[in-house]
């Protein structure tokens, strides 16, 4: 997995490794392996019905088929993985949440944790995998991330209309 993901390193393969070594957060090129959604928390929250990370975590696993996502150490934005060839959905968009979702393809560049890390000094140092990548090429399906994302904002319209509460 590591050697996988190391062809999309910015600068060097060394250099990436000396990232992962030191802060536990490489930085990588989007667009040739893989491309990320990257989805705010509280979008997140919304579309997982929690702030709890085990319950997001099972959530992310089950709505996203396993498919890999970490989030950024603040805790404010959360990445899923997604194909390269992955087109940058109508659903991904959004007039009244527009800084809620971004699609980061070709041109883009992400620090990504370090692959099956288990070192609890990576979570504090930048970023750590909620889903982590099963394998190379594993990533969440396109659709999946979309149908994630329209259930957050619709959650999220409903807490803005009042809908559903309680008088």
């Amino acid at each position: 997995m590591t050697a996988w993901l190391l062809i999309c390193a910015a600068h060097s393969v060394e250099r990436a490794r000396g990232e992962w070594d030191g802060t536990g957060i490489a930085l990588l090129r989007c667009g040739a392996l893989f491309s990320a959604v990257r989805i705010s928390a509280g979008l997140m929250h919304a579309a997982a019905a929690s702030e709890d990370r085990e319950q997001i975590a099972g959530f992310l696993g089950r709505a996203l088929h396993g498919g890999p996502v970490f989030v950024h150490r603040d805790g404010s934005r959360y990445y899923a993985l997604v194909p390269p060839g992955a087109t940058d959905l109508h659903a991904w968009h959004g007039r009244r949440h527009a800084d809620d979702v971004e699609f980061l393809g070709l041109g883009s560049y992400l620090g990504v944790p370090r692959p099956r890390s288990d070192d609890e000094d990576d979570e504090a140092r930048g970023a750590h995998w909620v889903v982590p990548m099963d394998e190379p090429g594993a990533l969440c399906q396109a659709d999946a991330v979309a149908q994630l994302v329209e259930r957050g904002r619709f959650r999220l319209a409903g807490e803005d209309t009042g809908a559903g509460r309680e008088n």
